[in-house]
């Protein structure tokens, strides 16, 4: 099956906030990136951090989306390196 006939859509890089987020306020000393991507159901912005680290904020565009995405990120949080620090709000 092709991905069209699966409802795929390619990723493609976004340079501005997308209206979900566009309203944000970051914590102090922290910074957006210059760029995003949006695909299907995510979008992923760079943020920078307070100590110049790079990270990904991964959003769900869609409001109904939210709850399944953030079981997602749960899930896959407990793959990750346990000296790298995973937070969900």
């Amino acid at each position: 099956m092709s991905s069209a006939n699966r409802g795929v859509v390619t990723p493609r890089a976004t340079k501005v906030l997308p209206p979900h987020i566009a309203d944000w306020q970051l914590p102090p000393d922290w910074s957006w990136g210059p760029g995003g991507m949006v695909g299907d159901y995510r979008h992923y912005q760079e943020v920078i951090d307070a100590l110049g680290r790079s990270l990904s904020l991964v959003t769900a565009p869609d409001p109904s989306h939210t709850a399944w995405l953030f079981e997602e990120a749960k899930q896959l949080a407990h793959r990750s390196h346990p000296s790298i620090p995973t937070t969900y709000h």
